[in-house]
């Protein structure tokens, strides 16, 4: 079975949906189209390859604006998304974070704590907006750390033929740096992929940077996975683990400390 993200609202949903997917035998993921994103997918194989040394920190920047041309989306699609009690959470933080908590996992490992400032504030059709919003965690067993910084203005045109807003990373190692520089949108007029090592600069500008391309590339990875019989990210496990690191920034904004993704239960 392959579920949307995010898995669940709360840790016992993730726990009972997990149980039964062990139960039924069958193959289960999370379904996560930032992982499958060729220009993210480059960037994990080099920093894995160890090109810039030793990975030391990420830093993600989420940037929400105005529709230029794009997709338009139905009010009944969003209403959810701003309903705490609905979604789980906020609409940058449980829903559009969830994809980038994920990639920061993905990048680096598994994380112990997190700290962040939320704000919470009413919008058209008595919505919550979950913006502007800063979260910062440490890596388990590591000196390392990561950011997600995420802004909404509607004065801001961002060009997209999807939905405006638009994501950049930043991965920095011993030697050098890795820059995403879109996912969604085409905000930054710059090559997907640049890296910096030894005192040079390497742009990759061949690779597909097309949103669209990384939801055709997961599909097609969970029906090989089904075919060969092999597990496909993200499993049960990897997508509570997410869940926690979501409602682990929830939390410290709301009580004003850090707190162990270990405590979300």
């Amino acid at each position: 079975m392959s579920m949307q993200k995010p898995m669940a609202v709360n840790v016992a949903e993730c726990d009972a949906l997990i149980s039964a997917a062990k139960r039924s035998g069958k193959l289960f993921h999370v379904f996560e189209n930032f992982r499958y994103y060729p220009p993210m997918v480059k960037a994990k194989e080099l920093l894995d390859s160890g090109v810039i040394g030793e990975p030391l920190s990420i830093r993600i920047k989420v940037v929400q604006g105005s529709m230029g041309e794009g997709w338009e989306i139905p009010y009944k699609r969003w209403a959810w998304r701003f309903d705490p009690a609905q979604s789980g959470g906020g609409r940058v933080i449980l829903d559009y974070g969830y994809h980038l908590f994920s990639i920061a996992m993905w990048f680096l490992g598994d994380v112990e704590k997190v700290y962040a400032w939320i704000t919470n504030r009413p919008i058209q059709y008595g919505w919550i907006l979950d913006s502007p919003a800063v979260v910062i965690w440490k890596y388990r067993d590591a000196e390392k750390y990561g950011s997600y910084e995420a802004i909404t203005s509607y004065d801001m045109l961002v060009r997209s033929k999807y939905t405006p807003e638009d994501e950049w990373v930043e991965l920095t190692g011993s030697r050098g740096f890795l820059w995403i520089n879109r996912c969604t949108s085409m905000l930054l007029d710059r090559p997907p992929l640049v890296m910096y090592r030894d005192g040079e600069i390497t742009e990759f500008s061949d690779i597909d940077s097309d949103w669209a391309a990384s939801f055709i590339a997961g599909v097609h990875d969970f029906v090989d996975g089904v075919v060969e019989g092999r597990q496909v990210p993200l499993t049960g496990e990897e997508g509570k683990a997410v869940l926690q690191f979501c409602c682990a920034a929830q939390l410290s904004a709301k009580e004003g400390r850090e707190v162990r993704l270990r405590e979300i239960r």
